[in-house]
């Protein structure tokens, strides 16, 4: 049976972001659906350690598959050849990844700014303000 780890190697690529976030997602809905820990889940950092923590196993996992791949196809065919499509994708899905949160700061940063010209609190003024005031309770 000819092994073929370009093929593993361009699925883990593929599927490395999406499987990511699928995974936290689904994480996020257990504990947001069993509710162990009985908090508010309406608030948006509810669970969400959970939720990453989940994330970053999932990417750990797949990226060591990999890289497994990668190193199995050298060993197999002496070149690395079989490596530069998946490297070519990868590096495209970190460039675009990389893009989608530049812009995502950019994007938070000027709600901030939009929050503070209204004197409304930014969403770490709030949070701090209302941990600021449990603690005097």
């Amino acid at each position: 049976m000819k092994r073929n780890y370009q093929t593993i190697t361009l699925w883990g690529v593929a599927l490395l972001v999406p499987l990511t976030l699928l995974v936290s997602q689904i994480t996020e809905f257990i504990f947001k659906s069993t509710n162990p820990n009985n908090i508010d889940i309406t608030t948006s950092l509810a669970y969400l350690g959970q939720g990453v923590t989940a994330g970053i196993v999932t990417f750990c996992a797949v990226l060591a598959v990999i890289v497994t791949a990668v190193i199995l196809d050298k060993r197999a065919t002496g070149t690395w050849r079989g490596a530069r499509q998946p490297i070519m994708l990868f590096t495209a899905i970190v460039i675009l990844v990389a893009g989608v949160m530049l812009f995502n700061k950019l994007t938070n940063n000027a709600q901030d700014d939009y929050l503070r010209a209204h004197n409304r609190p930014t969403l770490d003024e709030f949070f701090d303000a209302l941990k600021k005031n449990e603690q005097q309770k």
